[in-house]
């Protein structure tokens, strides 16, 4: 596993990885309000202890995971490569049908405890985060989908088409992802039908939580909500 941002000094301080771990400050360069993130930087940041995001040292990593899972992709053909290195499985007539929209906002939940030992104990097993947003940890063996090219990103699409066969993966994540989904049904056949016979799945959606757009916010649910999502198909343990 690899941090994928650390503390921004004088000394390591990096434009783009700057923007990329601080949304706030990059919406402020690109309406003209700041001249630079370094400028950010050197005015107030360096005493927020502000981040920047190290994108160059998951390159390696990706390449390695995505060497390994491409013969899994159901596409037509091999995917067109995001600046990042990842694949783009969303093309625009796909992203207008599931209301994707541009975003400067980052999205990022850190995995709970029992999630995270899975993933370390499970190094020969392959996870899908299914709307993983930005990953302060890059797990070698969980690949990170999502509808905004984050540096860690490592699959562009949306749940409601998920672009891998049937039965990919040994477990798949989705945190705080689905109340944010057009179609959530739809979203839930599709992360089930990717996970492999026995796999598990892990899901945590809100109940009484307040509008919170990313870029939309379209439910809340339940646990019988959640549940009849999947009960249909799979076991389901509350």
């Amino acid at each position: 596993m690899l941090e994928t941002s650390v503390t921004a000094t004088f000394e390591n301080f990096d434009e783009e990885g700057y923007l990329q771990a601080n949304p706030d400050v990059a919406v402020a360069v690109k309406e003209g309000r700041l001249a630079s993130g370094r400028y950010h930087f050197k005015i107030i940041g360096h005493t927020e202890n502000r981040r920047i995001v190290r994108a160059t040292s998951i390159v390696e990593a990706r390449k390695s995971k995505l060497s390994h899972i491409v013969d899994l992709l159901q596409w037509d053909e091999v995917p067109p490569r995001l600046p990042n290195g990842g694949y783009n499985c969303l093309p625009d007539d796909l992203a207008k049908i599931a209301g994707v929209v541009p975003t400067d906002s980052i999205s990022q939940h850190d995995y709970i405890d029992m999630i995270k030992a899975k993933i370390e104990r499970n190094e020969d097993k392959l996870f899908l985060d299914a709307g993983a947003g930005f990953r302060p940890v890059y797990y070698r063996n969980v690949v990170n989908l999502e509808i905004v090219p984050y540096a860690t990103t490592d699959i562009l699409a949306v749940l409601e088409k998920i672009p891998f066969r049937d039965e990919s993966f040994d477990y798949v994540i989705s945190n705080a992802v689905l109340e944010h989904v057009r179609d959530p049904f739809a979203a839930a056949r599709e992360m089930t039908r990717v996970l492999k016979p026995g796999g598990e799945m892990f899901v945590h959606v809100p109940f009484l939580q307040p509008y919170h757009g990313f870029p939309h916010h379209y439910y809340n649910m339940t646990k019988d909500g959640l549940r009849s999502l999947f009960d249909r198909d799979m076991e389901v343990l509350s």
